[in-house]
């Protein structure tokens, strides 16, 4: 009989033991809980109000390496690397010469029959001159020997005489025609002569083009850089995935631009302004640009134009507006490369002595922005009036106190991996 309460008491016990266990246990994984979700303090301090803009990096100064103008369609038959760095003179591409190579051996073809053709022109101009000679000394000799004849007239019968004074006009006559036809031979071998050489110098202007030309189908670098290899619009479309950058094998036409060879130490990053915020910037303000391609850094730079007048931006309806901004890197990155997107925090306006917490501090629930303190053992959720906010901080006017611990993950859902 005296066991049966002694047992019913150790059972008893053991219950209870048993649930005290439990409960500081329950007690001891809440505390876990509500300690494995990170936190931060609300502090006062100062709050840099900012306005978030796309845009990406242009060099102030490139050049660019364009393809033989009056060429035609040339093949590339070696290019560098997209990023390639260069120095001033260096191969950037190469194009198949036989196509120039041919033309300049028919040129050369040209000019050395158009040589020929004033060679044989001389040739047969110095005969003429040396027969048209012969026939004036001749001319000439008989001119003298009739004026001989006509004057032995006294002792002669008067029907000789006239007979002699005939022979001389026609001496007379024959010696002009052949002056006036040796006249006439010169000035014709002359313009012959003249237009022949016209001809030899435009086949020697060709020949030197096409020499030209062909000392031109090896692109070179115009300024130390980066190397960026434009678009060739020939190769894409909206069939095959859009416009790509040129490549070996390519054929590209008279005078396209091949590659851009930028001046990296005067980049700057050029952002699109929508209207509403047009009112907030100004040149001077400072900012933060991070590039999409360089993640590992954010670089420091300043507002160094507006665009006075806007654009409208037909990428949804209704259109927008938008202005052009510039801003200058103060230290820019070597890794800089034409045409990277990045991301620009300008700074507009700044806050002293406010409320702030992090971003990832503040949620949205049912509409409300709601942050969880930590009260104790666990996190009790507040209502929280946001004034202003930026990629890392928001300003709050009421919700929260200055000291308290606010959780930077729900901790009312479950964490990734595990139960909450």
């Amino acid at each position: 009989m005296n066991g049966h309460p002694r047992r019913r008491w150790r059972v008893v016990g053991l219950v209870l033991l048993t649930t005290l266990g439990a409960a500081a246990w329950s007690g001891i994984q809440q505390y876990r809980a509500a300690a494995s979700v990170p936190a931060a303090s609300v502090a006062r301090g100062a709050f840099v109000d900012e306005v978030t803009l796309r845009g990406e990096v242009r060099p102030l100064r490139s050049r660019v390496a364009t393809a033989p103008a009056l060429a035609g369609d040339l093949r590339i038959v070696s290019l560098v690397k997209n990023g390639s760095s260069v120095r001033r003179g260096d191969v950037i591409a190469q194009f198949d010469p036989a196509t120039l190579q041919r033309t300049l051996e028919e040129k050369r073809s040209e000019l050395r029959q158009a040589e020929g053709e004033i060679d044989k022109v001389r040739g047969e101009t110095r005969l003429r001159e040396e027969q048209d000679a012969t026939d004036l000394t001749k001319a000439r000799y008989d001119v003298e020997r009739a004026r001989l004849d006509v004057s032995t007239e006294d002792l002669i019968s008067r029907v000789e005489a006239d007979k002699f004074r005939l022979d001389l006009a026609d001496a007379e006559r024959r010696l002009k025609e052949i002056d006036s036809r040796l006249g006439a031979n010169r000035r014709g071998a002359a313009a012959d002569l003249d237009s022949r050489r016209q001809k030899r110098d435009k086949a020697a202007a060709e020949v030197a083009k096409a020499e030209s030309d062909l000392l031109v189908l090896t692109l070179r670098a115009p300024d130390d850089g980066t190397v960026t290899l434009l678009d060739n619009w020939r190769a894409g479309g909206p069939m095959m995935g859009g416009t790509r950058e040129f490549r070996e094998g390519d054929r590209a036409w008279s005078g396209a631009g091949i590659a851009e060879v930028p001046d990296l130490s005067t980049v700057e990053v050029v952002v699109k302004v929508d209207e509403a915020d047009r009112s907030r910037l100004g040149e001077g303000q400072s900012a933060v640009v991070r590039v999409d391609a360089l993640p590992d850094r954010e670089l420091q730079a300043t507002v160094l134009a507006i665009s006075t007048l806007a654009k409208v931006v037909f990428e949804g309806w209704p259109p927008t507006k938008q202005f052009e901004m510039r801003l200058r890197l103060v230290q820019p990155d070597a890794r800089l490369r034409s045409g990277m997107s990045a991301t620009a925090r300008v700074a507009v306006e700044r806050l002293e002595a406010v409320l702030v917490i992090p971003t990832k501090a503040v949620f949205q629930k049912g509409g409300r922005a709601v942050a969880y303190v930590r009260a104790g053992r666990s996190w009790q959720e507040r209502f929280v009036t946001v004034n202003r906010r930026n990629v890392e901080q928001v300003v709050v006017t009421g919700g929260v106190a200055e000291g308290d611990r606010v959780a930077l993950r729900d901790p009312t859902l479950p964490v990734e991996g595990g139960t909450r």
